[in-house]
């Protein structure tokens, strides 16, 4: 089968289907984030800042590779002569790296707990964005869908008897991510292209750094290169 054959067969026919495409989207996505400590417990002998640059570098090439398979590097290209919306993306792709930081950073600290509170505040700080920035609307069954999870997130953060600063950090760099993202009609996996090789000559710098100096991660055990 044509990939476009794939395309077609997955797009949404009627907003019934897209609704259902999106919910099941969001759960496999909140499914994989629930998952993502464990695979990072097996790098948790790599320091997080080197754990970041890896994912950079590499998702970086994964868009480049699966964009030139579907043949869309011009679409890529022509985002790089759009001043504003290569901008907008520049920022987006850092407040991605700072999540990507903070959240490896509280898994291999052995604060799960805190980094998923981040994960539980960042639909309602979605929610507070969406209303006070971009003036939408609630309905009352929404409204009260929103107050008990903000209960919930309330109770399980009084809990940990002390700010917590790493799930705030999460919830404020994710939200905000997805608000300023908003602000462009660029296809995600394009953007997330942008992103990444924005981020890249940094990272690769870093990198490169770190490996002179003889601490870095990549190279000395099949564990670590295998993950």
């Amino acid at each position: 089968m044509s990939l476009a054959a794939i395309k077609q067969s997955l797009s949404p026919r009627s907003p019934h289907d897209e609704r259902a495409i999106g919910v099941a989207l969001a759960l496999l996505a909140y499914l994989s984030w629930g998952l993502l400590p464990l695979y990072w417990k097996q790098l948790q002998g790599v320091p997080s800042s080197q754990a970041v640059a890896h994912r950079i570098v590499w998702s970086a090439a994964f868009c480049l590779i699966w964009l030139t398979l579907q043949r869309r590097l011009p679409e890529l290209v022509k985002v790089f002569f759009q001043w504003r919306t290569a901008c907008i993306l520049c920022a987006t792709g850092t407040l991605l790296g700072v999540n990507w930081l903070v959240y490896i950073w509280a898994v291999n600290q052995n604060r799960v707990l805190e980094s998923s509170l981040g994960y539980f505040m960042t639909p309602l700080m979605n929610v507070l964005l969406g209303t006070v920035v971009l003036r939408e609307t609630l309905r009352p069954k929404q409204w009260i869908a929103v107050a008990l999870a903000t209960a919930g997130v309330l109770n399980f953060a009084l809990r940990l008897n002390a700010l917590p600063w790493i799930a705030l950090c999460l919830a404020l760099t994710f939200s905000t991510y997805g608000l300023v993202r908003k602000q462009t009609a660029i296809k995600p996996i394009v953007g997330l292209a942008v992103e990444m090789i924005a981020l890249s000559p940094l990272a690769t710098i870093f990198l490169f750094r770190v490996h002179q100096q003889g601490v870095g991660a990549f190279g000395y055990s099949s564990h670590n290169n295998l993950f």
